[in-house]
Parts: C-alpha cells; structure tokens; sequence
C-alpha cells in the first residue's frame, strides 16, 4: 500500500497551518498550455475537514529560488476569522436578511475584499439599528435612538459611531481598513447583533432554569 502523502495546508476549522492527508489526485496538461495542473482532495489530520486544493506549475515565470512558479489557491477559500457559533445556531426570525448580509461581509473578508467588507459592516448597523427603532433618520439618529432604547450603553455608542465612521469612509473614500481593523470593526458589530438577537432568548431560557432559593422558616 502506497504511503499517504502529507502536506501543509491552511485548515479553516483549526484556523491554522496543520499537516493535511492528500485523499486524492489529479495531474493534468494540455498541448497548447505550458502550464501544470494538480488537483488535490485534502483531509486535515486535526479535525478531519475536507477541501480542494489547485496547483498550477508556470515554467516560464520562476521563484525567488529560479524553481517554475506556483500558484495554489483551495476551496473553500482559507479564512482568516471563524464565524461566531450563533450565526448558525440562532434562527434571525425575520431579520434573516442580517444573517445574509452577515455571512457575505465574512466571504468578502477571507477574500481580502476589506473596502466591500468596511461598506457591508457600515450597511448591517445601519439594518440592526432600523429594525430596532425604525428610519428615524441619520446615522447620528439611530444611535440616539437605539441608546434611549437601553439597547447600546453611552460607550458602545461610541464605539459604534467609529464603527460607522470607518465604513462610511470605505464607502464614500475608499478607506482600506486593514485586517486587524476589520476584526476589531466585526467584535463591534457581532458583540451588537448578539446583545440584541441572541442574548436575550439565552439569558431568558436560563433564568427559567434556576431554580429559585428556598425561603427559610421563621422560627417560632
């Protein structure tokens, strides 16, 4: 029995470099197409999980090393954040346009797409917001709106008015949030999303399960 092959793959489950099981492969080429092709099914030796992988060798371009260049792309893409667990363990109800716009806004990150990504967050507040306290206005409304509501605190306000801002410039000035930008612009916007569509329902099926404290007996 031919010996696994084992190679280093990002896995997005680990959300790491880990060694990968090739499961399967296909090498192909054409006459008229200098290039190389391998196409690899890829198992993670962590967790298990199963992606494709692409190689495509070009012999007339070379590396750093002068070796033929390579180009390796996997599907799914590799993914830089992992999506928070209620996104797919709470139903939306009728917000299910948020938990769409949501999961584009992550596709739009692991493709390195930050500007779309910037735009999407700015746009999902301003839905959470309207959902919440209606079209009252302006952004500079909504958040008033929302913290007479008792829905945001005076500093989650805050944050979220910068939250806006920066999506507003990827919107209008083509501000590219890096990605350790991204990731603080999406705890904002999750931490919101959760306080509202999912901590209560959670908070409330947990208050019905404790049981109360037993009153004590007056002595005599």
């Amino acid at each position: 029995m031919a010996e696994s092959v084992i190679l280093k793959a990002p896995c997005n489950s680990c959300l790491n470099l880990t060694n990968h099981v090739v499961v399967a492969e296909k090498k192909a080429g054409w006459a008229d197409d200098p290039c190389e092709y391998c196409y690899q099914i890829l198992a993670c030796r962590g967790c298990d999980t199963v992606r494709f992988r692409q190689e495509i060798t070009l012999p007339i371009f070379s590396d750093d090393t002068g070796e033929p260049r390579k180009e390796i792309s996997y599907f799914p893409a590799a993914v830089s954040r992992r999506r928070p667990k209620w996104l797919h363990d709470f139903s939306f109800d009728v917000d299910a346009e948020i938990q769409s716009l949501l999961n584009e806004i992550y596709v739009a990150i692991h493709e390195d797409l930050r500007v779309l990504a910037g735009n999407g967050i700015r746009t999902i507040l301003d839905m959470v917001m309207t959902r919440k306290v209606g079209d009252v206005g302006d952004f500079a409304a909504k958040l008033s709106a929302v913290e007479n509501a008792g829905l945001v605190s005076k500093s989650n306000r805050e944050f979220l008015e910068v939250t806006i801002k920066a999506g507003s410039a990827s919107a209008h000035r083509g501000f590219k949030p890096t990605q350790t930008d991204l990731n603080l612009l999406l705890d904002i916007t999750e931490n919101l999303i959760s306080s509202i569509y999912v901590l209560p329902g959670e908070v409330k099926s947990l208050s019905e399960r404790v049981p109360s404290r037993a009153q004590r007996k007056r002595e005599k």
